[in-house]
């Protein structure tokens, strides 16, 4: 029982981890791109 529980919990935080990292790639890949666009002008 204790390592079902363990196991669920250790994935539910590697689901948040890969959701904030999805959210943290989008803002870093917004930048870049506002970077890009200015450089090639």
């Amino acid at each position: 029982m204790q390592l079902n529980s363990k196991r669920e919990l250790r994935h539910q935080r590697i689901e948040q981890a890969l959701k904030n990292n999805l959210k943290k790639r989008k803002v870093f890949q917004n930048t870049i791109g506002k970077k890009n666009k200015k450089v090639k002008k």
